[in-house]
């Protein structure tokens, strides 16, 4: 699911988040593989449609967070060009990492 409203701007309350244009930024909020088709590339797939549309759409910037434990899918933002800019539990109820992603 990706949330194409903007981002809410009293996020910027967190210092790591200040810099960003949040109006500008989509949210890729989450992705469901089903277990039995898991390594064909999926997120990586959905991930590309997902910045495509956002695109289409006037945003400049998409951001997605992911729990730690979720290697695979922390791995995969970081293949397609997301880069870390928070790791902390104030991006949500777990420990979890903050992806973004400039110009689309």
């Amino acid at each position: 699911m990706v949330d194409f409203e903007g981002i809410n701007p009293t996020m910027k309350k967190y210092d790591k988040w200040k810099d960003l244009d949040l109006k500008k930024c989509a949210l890729i909020s989450s992705f469901l593989i089903h277990p039995h088709l898991r390594g064909n590339s999926l997120q990586l797939k959905l991930t590309q449609i997902a910045e495509e549309e956002a695109e289409s759409r006037g945003f400049s910037n998409i951001m997605v967070s992911v729990r730690n434990d979720n290697k695979f899918a922390n791995v995969n933002f970081l293949k397609v060009g997301f880069k870390l800019f928070a790791e902390s539990k104030e991006l949500g109820f777990y420990d979890e990492m903050g992806f973004y992603k400039k110009s689309l």
